[in-house]
Formats: C-alpha cells, sequence, structure tokens
C-alpha cells in the first residue's frame, strides 16, 4: 500500500470520527438539532441526501450493466467499482434516512408489518432485492481472483470467501458470467423501475404538491440518477489509480467521459423544460411560486451555483476542452463537481416546494430558524433561543449538526469504499 493511500485513509478516519461525534448529539437531543420543527419544513437535508444516495447507488448500477449485462468491453475495467459503489452508496441511503424518523429504532416496522398501500414500504421491500442482487454480481465476477488469491496465501479472508474451492474452470466461469448476465438483466427493472423510479414516485404520487406529483417525476429520477452515478464512478475509478499509483486506462476514461458528457446533456435539457413549463404565464400559481423561491427565492443559489455552475458549466467545460485521458485528475474533479451539482439538483427537489407555507394565511416570520451554534452540548441558553428570519422569504437551512451528520456519513462511505478495493480484487488477477 503507497504511503499517498495510506495518508488517505488516516484523513478519513480522523474526519470520521470527528464529525461522528454528531450521532451522539442527534442521539441525546433528538429532532431539536435540527431546523426542521422550527420552520413549516418537514423534510430537509437528510431527505435530500436519500434521494441523492439512491440515485447514485441505482446510476453506478446501471453502468456497471454495459459490461456485465451488454458485455462492452471499454467499461470492463470499471464494473466491478461500478458494483462496489452501488452496494456502499445504497448503505449510505439508510443512514441519511434513519436520523430524520423521530425513533430511529422503528425502522424495523417496515420489515415486520408494512403497509404496501404506501410506496416507502414498496421501496423498503425494494432494497432488500436489489442488494442481494449487487452483492451475488459482485461476488460472482471476483470469484475467480478471490480463488487465484486464496491459492497464493494472500489472506485467510480469500480462503474464506472461496469457500473451499481450489480451483476456477472454464465450466464454472461460463456458469457465472451467465448468472451475472441473468442478474445484470435482472437488476435494470430492479433499479430503473423498484429503486429510484419508486423513489420519485413516492414524490410523484403526491397529490398535494403540484411540482412533484405527475408521472414526469419517477423519470426524471433515473435520469439523474445516471448522470451521477456515471459521474462518480469516473471520478472514483481515477482517483483510486492515482492514489493506489496505478495505471488508469486511457480507453475506459475516455469511454466514461463520452457517456458523461451524453448524460449532462440530456439532464440539461430535460432541466430547461421543467423550469420553462412551469414558468409559463398559462402555468398553476402554485408552481410558479415554487420554481420562483428555487430561481429567485432563498435557494438562487443552490440553482444557479451548485446546479448550474459547478454541477455543469464548470466541469463541461473541463471535460470537452481537454483531453480527458492525459489530464485524468480534472476529469475527476470534473466528475467530483457534477455529483455535487445532483446533490444541489436533490436538495431543490425537496425544499422550495415544502418551503411554501401550508396554510396562506401564515404570517411572514413563521418561519424561523436556529442560530447555527445553538444547541451545542455544554451551550447555555434558553429553551426558546431562536431568532426569526431576517426578511420574508427566508426559509429552512439546515444547522451545523445536520450539516455534520451528513458529512459523517459521506466520510464513512468514503473509508468504506477505500478499504474495500484493497480487500476486493477490483480488476483481474494475473497468473
Amino acid at each position: 500500500m503507497s504511503r499517498r493511500y495510506l495518508a488517505w485513509i488516516a484523513i478519513l478516519v480522523v474526519l470520521t470520527v470527528a464529525t461522528g461525534y454528531s450521532w451522539y448529539v442527534r442521539v441525546l437531543y433528538n429532532l431539536k438539532i435540527t431546523a426542521l420543527s422550527q420552520s413549516s419544513t418537514a423534510w430537509g437535508l437528510w431527505v435530500s441526501f436519500y434521494i441523492f444516495f439512491v440515485g447514485l447507488s441505482a446510476g453506478a448500477f446501471l453502468i456497471s450493466t454495459l459490461v456485465y449485462g451488454f458485455g462492452l468491453k471499454n467499461f470492463e475495467r470499471i464494473g466491478r467499482y461500478a458494483l462496489l459503489i452501488a452496494i456502499l452508496s445504497l448503505f449510505g441511503v439508510f443512514l441519511s434516512i434513519l436520523p430524520d424518523l423521530g425513533r430511529m429504532e422503528r425502522f424495523i416496522y417496515l420489515y415486520t408489518s408494512p403497509n404496501f398501500s404506501s410506496w416507502i414500504a414498496i421501496e423498503a421491500w425494494m432494497y432488500v432485492i436489489y442488494i442481494v442482487i449487487l452483492i451475488a454480481e459482485l461476488y460472482l465476477v471476483s470469484r475467480a481472483d478471490i480463488i487465484k488469491l486464496a491459492n497464493r496465501g494472500a489472506g485467510g479472508i480469500y480462503r474464506l470467501l472461496a469457500l473451499g474451492k481450489k480451483s476456477y474452470t472454464e465450466g464454472d466461469a461460463k456458469r457465472d458470467a451467465t448468472i451475472v448476465r441473468i442478474l445484470a438483466l435482472i437488476g435494470i427493472p430492479v433499479a430503473a423501475i423498484g429503486v429510484h423510479g419508486g423513489t420519485g414516485a413516492i414524490f410523484g404520487v403526491i397529490g398535494a404538491r403540484p411540482v412533484w406529483f405527475g408521472a414526469y417525476t419517477p423519470i426524471y429520477f433515473v435520469l439523474s440518477a445516471l448522470f451521477s452515478g456515471a459521474a462518480l464512478v469516473l471520478a472514483l475509478y481515477i482517483l483510486t489509480k492515482w492514489l493506489q499509483g496505478g495505471e488508469i486506462d486511457p480507453v475506459t476514461v475516455d469511454s466514461m467521459v463520452g457517456v458523461v458528457i451524453l448524460l449532462a446533456f440530456v439532464e440539461l435539457f430535460f432541466m430547461f423544460w421543467e423550469v420553462v413549463t412551469n414558468m409559463w404565464t398559462t402555468a398553476p400559481t402554485a408552481e410558479r411560486e415554487i420554481l420562483n423561491i428555487m430561481l429567485f427565492g432563498s435557494y438562487w443559489w443552490v440553482f444557479w451555483v451548485v446546479e448550474l455552475l459547478l454541477g455543469f458549466i464548470v466541469p463541461l467545460g473541463i471535460l470537452m476542452f481537454t483531453k480527458p485521458s492525459r489530464r485524468p485528475l480534472l476529469a475527476a474533479l470534473a466528475g467530483i463537481l457534477m455529483v455535487i451539482g445532483v446533490a444541489g439538483i436533490r436538495f431543490n427537489i425537496v425544499l422550495p416546494t415544502l418551503a411554501e407555507k401550508p396554510f396562506p394565511w401564515m404570517p411572514p416570520e413563521w418561519d424561523i430558524k436556529m442560530l447555527p451554534w445553538d444547541r451545542i452540548p455544554g451551550y447555555v441558553a434558553g429553551a426558546a433561543q431562536w431568532i426569526a428570519n431576517f426578511s420574508q422569504g427566508t426559509y429552512y437551512f439546515p444547522t451545523i449538526w445536520e450539516w455534520m451528520l451528513q458529512a459523517s456519513i459521506i466520510f464513512l462511505l468514503l473509508l468504506l469504499y477505500s478499504i474495500f478495493v484493497k480487500v476486493i480484487p477490483m480488476e483481474v488477477v494475473e497468473e
């Protein structure tokens, strides 16, 4: 393991531990540490990242199907990376939605006594099917190399994973390849329709929220999933190779860049028409008001800076006007920026719609938020230590504890990814 990689893991360990303290604060103070109950907003940062991680997982898996479902050789080197990213992103789904529950331990009721008239209950079970497909597929595509490492005496974990098998015949390879292809093809509707399309349906079936309601919402979720998943796979493949001191395959990078650019323009096309139609003079008043909040209100910076500038303009400029395979770190930066841009898209799906007051007669000063440094353990303050917004139109903004807890999840996932890519053979092991 290179010094660069050891330093990277050490940094992630420190950041994960430092931000992980926020989980203790969340358990101690419940949802009082958030800015949710002090505003008219029911869902906040954690729900935004919940749908963000669902999209990353589904998108990364769909990228892996280019290899294992359709046999595209240009993407073969990133196939296992994509599956691992899909698995860990799904872990991020559970971690992100858990703190948003008032009683976190009650998530188990989704499995012990589900109500299948609710899309949330359906989704909970779709995740189980999906994770089984992901783990089985990653194991089968890695099995030949696990057996090779076990025979070399590389470690007890490989002997355990080899399940006592000493050799891997051509017949084994054909059988596993067939099973993997079946799993990949079955996983396409599970990921696109069941997992992320279903997450979009959680929003799309809410008739009381006009911007969410409609058949277009699940489709838009899947499109963003593909875009963010492809961008993340590109970035992490390059960064992993760079940190390990390995060789970055130029064909793989250039092929992935082409897919990412195509998906970026398709995403922009859908975003353009969503904004135009909802802002048109004949659009329902409620939809125009919500778009006004997103474009020109309190969340203007999310749309114009995070989504458009960081998520599209800057990274597309990098990818289109440089040779990615010659400057792979720039391509990785572009992928990271695109992922951040999609996080902004998820934020704007959830927050502007909920920023509309539930009752029109509510006064402007209803929307209040907590001071960022308030509710810190040891800080003496009255129970009513809240401040009104400085002006009308200022809405929910996450507290420092919400940001810290979400950051702890991201750092933990990066740490797990960095460990697993050293344990799981991510590429073919030579004889």
